[in-house]
């Protein structure tokens, strides 16, 4: 049986332009584009691939869990919390954590203290994060360079910053991740207001991290008051 796959991975090398039977590669050519995948694209590829597996192995299984903490770039351990109704993080090693097997995320994911650099860990390679819901940021700084990779593995409908600086406003942000529905951001800046207003998404649930109410209207005129307020009527709540 052939599957047919759009496959549009993360690396610019692995691009197939048009829908091919993936069993009709030789073999050599399915080694190589399973070199070339990440984990999370290799996985898919293989749920495409059906029975026509060969060149593709070793086989990636899945675990689901509901939680997991990344503590910094360099960590070797992640810490998984394996069911919602748990109150305890299970801390696993790198060399603990079974071969071949990734970690479906299905609610949230918390990075610590990282920067676009954990995009290389070996344990942040371990995760599945298609279906992951909520992206929790504690960090010093989050680049849109550092959002936008994320976002080839994850589109997440929450998203917490709390970073002490970021160049993100909310309009990049919002095209960054276009499926958010709830957000914490960071700091508040002149126009904020102007700008939440024109997004404009139904069920925005929108706070601020840092702010105090005084500092909310420093950065806003009347008008953009009453826009924000007239749009939060019917959409968003703030």
């Amino acid at each position: 049986m052939n599957f047919y796959y759009f496959f549009i991975p993360a690396s610019p090398h692995l691009l197939l332009a048009m829908p091919f039977p993936i069993c009709m590669l030789p073999y050599g050519e399915r080694r190589r584009l399973r070199a070339l995948s990440t984990t999370q694209e290799t996985y898919e590829l293989q749920m495409a691939a059906g029975n026509a597996i060969t060149g593709l192995q070793p086989i990636l299984l899945l675990k689901p869990v509901h939680a997991i903490k990344i503590l910094n770039d360099k960590a070797d351990t992640i810490e998984i919390l394996y069911e919602a109704r748990s109150l305890h993080y299970e801390t696993v090693k790198i060399y603990d954590s079974p071969p071949n097997t990734l970690y479906a995320v299905g609610f949230r994911i918390l990075l610590l203290n990282v920067t676009d650099k954990v995009l290389e860990n070996a344990m942040f390679k371990k995760l599945y994060l298609k279906n992951c819901k909520k992206l929790v940021i504690r960090a010093n700084t989050a680049t849109s360079q550092f959002l936008r990779k994320l976002t080839q593995r994850m589109s997440p409908i929450s998203v917490d910053l709390h970073v002490i600086k970021t160049e993100i406003l909310l309009p990049e942000l919002f095209s960054i991740f276009p499926n958010i529905r709830r957000i914490k951001y960071p700091k508040l800046y002149n126009g904020w207001a102007r700008d939440l207003a024109r997004i404009s998404k139904k069920g925005i649930y929108f706070s601020t991290i840092d702010d105090r109410f005084e500092d909310i209207l420093k950065f806003v005129d009347r008008n953009d008051i009453v826009r924000l307020l007239k749009v939060s009527e019917h959409d968003s709540q703030l």
